[in-house]
């Protein structure tokens, strides 16, 4: 099967038309993003047994309340206002992603780049353009259905300690808590910062990021792994600040004695 875009309206408002995007990767799996808000609206995976299904949090009805109540859709966070209940335009339209862009109240470009591949790898390219100087902070969050999860890092420092002084130690994987740790990686590249483990099935979640933190927070319904940067980045006018967040969807087939044997990262060999 192909990779594939559908587009169908959602509803209409003043300023314009919400739309839902499909976009299909070649197995089949897709996810399901809209242009109000840059919104992530539902990811559909095959199981090991080939049923299937929705990993993210339900959406009763895809109209701007019962989308307003569901903040976990929001793929494209920061603190520049107005842009989770504003109609992004849809730039571009390619085989296996879509590009997003809107402007705030205070000449700021913005953008994200959505795209869904082979392997379930949803990929997320962000930008921001100021016409004017300014400090900002741009986040991703990305929401699942909530389990009996396990967490692991990747990272070289939980909450400011050396990871050899945590139990995520060697990556083991200890049981997720309610209120999630703080993960944090230095440089500027894409780098692996966390996996979730769902201990009921064979599912891992992986998360990478061109941003220094992660966090994984428990909520009454599902999960949320939270990317962004240490610090607010301070742009000049017309400079362009640029990020990237990749999440990987894994159902791990092979039965394992131990998560020693787990096979190693999908992504190696990804980038």
């Amino acid at each position: 099967m192909s990779e594939t875009i559908e587009k169908k309206e959602l509803f209409s408002l003043p300023e314009g038309k919400a739309y839902s995007i499909r976009i299909t990767n070649n197995t089949g799996d897709y996810i399901d993003v809209t242009n109000y808000g840059a919104r992530l609206l539902d990811m559909f995976v095959h199981t090991p047994s080939g049923e299937m299904k929705n990993i993210l949090p339900e959406i009763p009805e895809h109209d701007p309340a019962s989308i307003e109540t569901h903040p976990e859709t929001i793929l494209f966070g920061s603190d520049l206002s107005g842009l989770s209940q504003k109609l992004w335009d849809i730039a571009e339209e390619a085989n296996s992603s879509v590009l997003m862009t809107a402007e705030t109240s205070s000449d700021v470009k913005v953008g994200i780049r959505i795209t869904w591949v082979n392997l379930n790898r949803l990929i997320l390219d962000f930008f921001v353009t100021p016409r004017e100087a300014l400090s900002v902070r741009l986040s991703s969050c990305l929401s699942f259905d909530k389990g009996k999860y396990e967490v692991s890092s990747f990272s070289q420092e939980v909450n400011g300690l050396p990871v050899n002084d945590t139990p995520y130690n060697n990556m083991a994987f200890i049981p997720l808590k309610e209120a999630g740790d703080t993960f944090s990686s230095a440089g500027g590249d894409i780098k692996p910062m966390l996996e979730v483990k769902d201990t009921a099935s064979p599912l891992r979640i992986s998360l990478y990021s061109t941003m220094e933190c992660a966090k994984v927070c428990s909520g009454d319904s599902h999960i949320e792994l939270t990317s962004f940067p240490e610090v607010p980045e301070e742009l000049l006018a017309g400079e362009t600040l640029t990020e990237r967040v990749i999440c990987g969807i894994d159902y791990i087939t092979t039965n394992l004695a131990s998560d020693e044997n787990d096979p190693e990262s999908p992504f190696l060999g990804f980038f």
